[in-house]
């Protein structure tokens, strides 16, 4: 694969038969069309299923990929991806965020969703980000991390300026906004002039019909920031749940988050449950008039679909390994200079046996850096006078007691 996507976006090889044609795959399965944008219930007090519950009921709809976009999270990807293998569809991951135009506006906005009628407030952009490669997970994970760490638990400012530095190798969707907001245009129009996101064919914006009274005005609007701005419409159900009948559990998470009861909760509920994945056969009828906005779907879907979670793996720092030594080595070092202090010299034999045997285990299992930065952050809560003290499945190997991460002395126990 080229290190970077191409600078439009490859007609999907679907898109090249007859409307009428059906493309390969099981019996019965139109792939005409993708939910990308999925709240799960790791969106707190919003999503009201599960996110394997997601993959699979694309699954029983026909569809041959879903996406999961939680709010400020990433935290059911792992859940989605395994469901996701077993049942043959594919996962497009993401994240929805707030994108706020400055942090002023955010933190003034502190306590809008408890205060607020349940409107977007003024200032901010609704975005989902698409992961294109193992990069641009990298991407979301940095900007995730940016905004939690400036904010207070539990919530997350991640700024349009944030974006506009940290946009590689993401795929971003404007979810529905007010036009009359003169802070959110300008904020689109930035992302689209001040980000490569434009010339990457990299931005979309999201269009629905949930069979509410907004749908029409909706419609007319995401149609003219299209011709306005120049960026295509992805069609998209805004997804809070996997079926119809978890309606109830998301209109009481719903009071929960605003600390309000049923007969007071008025339009902070959703007005029906359109909010739910749909087949493909579904939104070709409803957004008929719109083929392309579908078809976008599918577009972004094969944009991300050039990698999977599969790829990723922990790399733990290289900063613990000295230059010219290998983790091993280091390991050894530091292991053999703690027996001996440990044992004042005269270090038993059984435990250098033991040493051995846990030597060629954390070799085979390519374990040494994990010892490694453990014994380093023990070192560096010493120094400073915190009280550290290792535990977990580890912490009675002969290995942690030389290196000082555990007092469990292994002479006396018989693990």
């Amino acid at each position: 694969m080229p290190d970077r996507p191409p600078d439009k976006l490859a007609p999907h090889p679907w898109h090249r038969r007859g409307r009428d044609e059906v493309a390969p795959g099981p019996a019965g399965v139109d792939d005409g069309f993708v939910d990308l944008v999925v709240m799960s219930n790791l969106s707190f007090l919003r999503g009201a299923s599960h996110p394997e519950e997601h993959v699979l009921e694309a699954h029983r709809l026909g569809a041959v990929g879903v996406g999961l976009t939680d709010l400020h999270s990433v935290g059911g990807m792992v859940r989605a991806h395994i469901a996701a293998r077993e049942h043959g569809v594919r996962l497009v991951p993401g994240t929805r965020i707030e994108c706020w135009i400055d942090l002023e506006t955010a933190r003034r906005s502190e306590d809008w969703e408890l205060m607020g009628d349940g409107r977007s407030p003024s200032g901010r952009l609704d975005l989902v980000l698409h992961a294109a490669s193992v990069e641009g997970w990298s991407t979301i994970c940095r900007l995730l991390t940016r905004g939690k760490r400036r904010a207070a638990k539990g919530r997350c400012q991640v700024t349009l300026h944030d974006l506009i530095e940290h946009h590689q190798d993401v795929l971003v969707t404007v979810m529905p906004c007010d036009p009359s907001d003169q802070s959110l245009l300008a904020g689109l129009d930035g992302l689209r002039r001040m980000t490569d996101l434009g010339r990457r064919d990299a931005l979309s914006l999201a269009v629905q019909c949930l069979h509410e009274v907004e749908d029409e005005s909706r419609l007319m609007v995401a149609q003219m920031l299209s011709d306005r701005f120049s960026i295509p419409l992805l069609a998209q159900n805004d997804v809070h749940m996997h079926r119809a009948d978890r309606r109830m559990t998301q209109d009481v998470l719903t009071c929960i988050r605003h600390r309000c009861d049923l007969e007071t909760a008025g339009d902070r509920l959703h007005p029906n449950a359109e909010r739910r994945l749909r087949s493909p056969a579904e939104m070709r009828r409803r957004f008929e008039s719109m083929p392309e906005a579908l078809d976008r779907t599918l577009e972004v879907m094969e944009r991300c679909g050039g990698w999977s979670l599969d790829a990723l793996g922990y790399e733990y720092p290289s900063e613990v390994v000295p230059g010219g030594m290998d983790a091993m080595s280091r390991l050894r070092q530091l292991v053999e200079a703690g027996a001996a202090e440990r044992f004042a010299g005269r270090v038993p034999e059984t435990v250098l046996e033991r040493l051995d045997h846990e030597f060629d285990l954390v070799e085979e299992l390519g374990y040494a850096k994990y010892f490694l930065t453990v014994h380093d952050l023990v070192e560096f809560a010493r120094r400073r006078g915190i009280l550290c003290q290792g535990r977990g499945a580890a912490a009675n190997s002969v290995i942690c007691y030389c290196l000082g991460v555990t007092a469990v002395d292994p002479t006396r126990i018989d693990m």
